[in-house]
């Protein structure tokens, strides 16, 4: 029986984004779509990461033959350790990949996960829990603050703004990285050497239900921005182990 294709990616054209939501309840089939590298890196995470970074490639590579008509295996992504990683096509009989006109991008968070696609511009996502005192505030406070307020907020000002940063912070930090990931930059990079306009990278929040804040960062405006559980593609290419039921 052929694969029944989503109505969403029948028409998936120029300016659209994609979005899978991707969560830990399903357990990986042994026929997951994942290339031996990917195989490779998902055994150098611990348990639940490494389920869910293999059913985070499962599900964009079943996405792009659904969109595509081409075979899963036909696609790989390719980590550049930028932040940005490459969607090409295997050539056949060894020779080199060919490039596509897909943008992709992948973040976690705990037991959940992002897959952003699309067929323009660049693209950049970013998820993670809402809560203060997250890992956040360790990594780049300082960054993050200068970048977002026009001014250094020292002594009393930082004082009187600390409830204000403890609500925002996490929200600022997932747009600090979409905008990093959408331009291939490393989280090295100092932020403030960045202007999202000049670059032409619009930030837009996402609603991805309580306990959680995303955003996403491109070079073109949406047309559509559209966020789908994986659920459907995978079960749909069979790549999730459907549960055992026992009569009783």
């Amino acid at each position: 029986m052929a694969t029944q294709i989503p109505s969403y990616l029948k028409n998936f054209s120029a300016g659209r984004v994609l979005l899978l939501d991707v969560t830990n309840a399903n357990r990986p089939s042994r026929a997951m779509a994942v290339t031996a590298p990917a195989q490779e890196t998902a055994t150098r995470y611990c348990g639940s990461r490494g389920n869910l970074f293999l059913l985070t490639r499962s599900a964009a590579r079943c996405a792009l033959s659904m969109i595509t008509g081409a075979p899963i295996a036909s696609f790989d992504i390719l980590s550049t350790g930028d932040g940005a990683p490459k969607v090409v096509r295997k050539a056949k009989h060894g020779g080199p990949n060919v490039a596509t006109n897909f943008s992709i991008s992948f973040s976690y968070a705990d037991n959940r996960a992002l897959v952003g696609l699309s067929r323009e511009g660049r693209l950049g996502i970013d998820i993670e829990r809402n809560h203060s005192g997250s890992r956040m505030r360790r990594r780049d406070f300082d960054a993050i603050r200068q970048y977002y307020f026009e001014r250094p907020v020292l002594g009393s000002d930082k004082q009187r703004s600390s409830s204000l940063l403890d609500i925002a912070l996490p929200q600022m930090w997932v747009r600090h990285e979409a905008l990093h990931k959408a331009l291939g930059l490393g989280l090295e990079y100092p932020a403030a050497d960045i202007d999202p306009v000049s670059e032409g990278i619009r930030v837009t929040d996402l609603l991805v239900g309580n306990g959680y804040v995303a955003a996403l960062a491109t070079d073109f405006v949406p047309k559509e921005i559209r966020i789908e559980p994986a659920i459907d593609i995978l079960a749909r290419g069979g790549l999730i182990a459907t549960p055992t039921v026992h009569s009783t």
